[in-house]
């Protein structure tokens, strides 16, 4: 398949960071603010039509391919590049999507994350009024602080999104839903994997949720599931870690420690996102639609890509340090269990993208 190399590259997405040339007192890489982003995408769009969530979702997805190649490019200069000379920004995605062929084989799966759906005017508006959203968060945050350094990023950003003119009603809409969910969205920001272990290349639990989306989407493509499954997979994969901003990042050895561990911490999961949503009444009628989703992110068909997924993202991550030079022997312990792991449970043949990440990983 070619994706083992893939996944691997796609990794630089927690290192390529956001707002790099500014002070920062919360540093959001490219996977944080693409979670965010997503996650408000989700719940704007998701009482609209379904093919059009899954465009959008698909749009988040391919969106930031060509940043493996580019790194990333701040709003601003992007803007002015565009002003200056739309045609060659076009050539510079167009080159970045050539150079993405060395990493990919499947001729289909090149074709679908190399284009972008169109969307009709006012879906369009509301997709780059969701950018912005995400951009004026993590502007917001880090304003607290540095203000000096932030005032004309913020200024430029609130001008855009008046330019806009979105429809009124849908702007308080967005807007009621980046309330409700920005608390979690930095929760999951700050809470770390592999917490207990000096990391090389850290990676947020909004970063991993965005990868195991992304990576499931992928999958997803190279199985050719219809929409139905689809939904189940993008849905379970984005929020398989939804109540760790509660919990906190229990580990699942540890909920395997002990018989019925396991069951007592989903429930108190269960209580926990069923308690935020109450007291957060824009977004309480969604979540409880997906609270299945959400809960039991590994059950059935769709749980078995979102599980596939979760692994290959812990794999990935175990790559990354070992690549690094951590000298830490427990992420080679844990690559080789994660590996046993998942050829166990897919529900399709991985071994070629294993045999790929290891290869690559110890070469």
């Amino acid at each position: 398949m070619g994706l083992g190399k893939f996944f691997i590259k796609m990794s630089d997405l927690f290192t390529i960071y956001r707002w790099s040339n500014l002070p920062a007192i919360v540093r959001f890489n490219e996977a944080d603010s693409s979670f965010s982003n997503a996650m408000l995408g989700y719940f704007t769009f998701y009482e609209e039509d379904r093919n059009d969530l899954l465009k959008l979702m698909h749009n988040k997805i391919v969106e930031n391919i060509p940043k493996i190649i580019l790194s990333d490019i701040p709003l601003n200069t992007k803007k002015k590049i565009i002003e200056k000379d739309s045609n060659v920004w076009n050539q510079v995605l167009d080159k970045s999507k050539e150079e993405l062929k060395g990493f990919i084989e499947d001729e289909n799966i090149q074709k679908s994350i190399t284009k972008e759906y169109e969307l009709n005017d006012t879906l369009l508006k509301t997709e780059k009024y969701l950018r912005l959203i995400t951009a004026k968060n993590e502007i917001d945050i880090n304003k607290r602080v540095f203000e000096e350094f932030y005032n004309e990023p913020d200024l430029e950003n609130e001008k855009t999104l008046h330019n806009l003119n979105l429809k009124q009603d849908l702007k308080e809409k967005i807007d009621d839903y980046n309330q409700s969910l920005f608390d979690i969205l930095i929760k999951l920001t700050h809470l770390k994997r592999w917490n207990k272990m000096h990391r090389n290349i850290n990676s947020s639990v909004s970063a991993h949720s965005y990868y195991v989306m992304f990576t499931a989407y992928i999958l997803s493509i190279s199985q050719n599931v219809d929409n139905d499954l689809l939904f189940k997979i993008i849905t379970s994969s984005l929020f398989h870690d939804l109540p760790e901003a509660f919990t906190g990042d229990v580990i699942s050895p540890t909920k395997r420690k002990v018989k019925k561990l396991d069951g007592i911490i989903t429930q108190i999961e269960k209580d926990y996102v069923l308690n935020w949503a109450l007291k957060n009444k824009h977004v309480n009628n969604v979540v409880n639609d997906i609270l299945p989703l959400i809960i039991n992110p590994f059950k059935g068909e769709y749980g078995r890509f979102v599980r596939t997924a979760d692994l290959l993202s812990a794999l990935i991550e175990c790559s990354n340090e070992i690549r690094s030079g951590n000298s830490n022997e427990n992420f080679r312990k844990a690559f080789f269990g994660l590996k046993t792991e998942m050829k166990d449970i897919t529900p399709f043949d991985v071994y070629s993208i294993i045999d790929e990440i290891e290869y690559n990983t110890f070469k």
